[in-house]
C-alpha cells in the first residue's frame, strides 16, 4: 500500500508500506508540528484509496548545551586540572 501524508499541512508525499506494512518516513523539523496521513491507497489492480483524517504530532526538542570551565586555567607540562 502506499501512503500519502504531509508535514504541517505543507506538500503532499508519498511512502510505500513494507510486506509488513511498516515503513518509517525521515524528517529534520526544526519546530513542534504534526505529521497527516491523507489517504491510503491499495497497491493491486484496482487500487482502492481510502482518505485518512489520522495526524501524529512531532515534538522538537532543543538541542542540550554545556560548558565547561577549568581550575586552574594554567597548569605545567603533565600537571592536572579539575574541570
Amino acid at each position: 500500500a502506499t501512503v500519502t501524508y504531509n508535514i504541517n499541512g505543507g506538500t503532499n508525499q508519498t511512502i510505500t508500506l513494507s510486506a509488513a506494512g511498516t515503513a518509517t518516513i525521515s524528517v529534520s523539523p526544526t519546530t513542534t508540528g504534526t505529521i497527516n496521513i491523507v489517504s491510503v491507497a491499495s497497491s493491486g489492480t484496482p487500487s482502492c484509496i481510502n482518505p485518512q483524517t489520522s495526524s501524529i504530532p512531532i515534538t522538537v526538542l532543543p538541542l542540550p548545551t554545556a560548558s565547561v570551565t577549568a581550575n586552574p586555567t594554567t597548569i605545567c607540562e603533565n600537571g592536572t586540572t579539575t574541570l
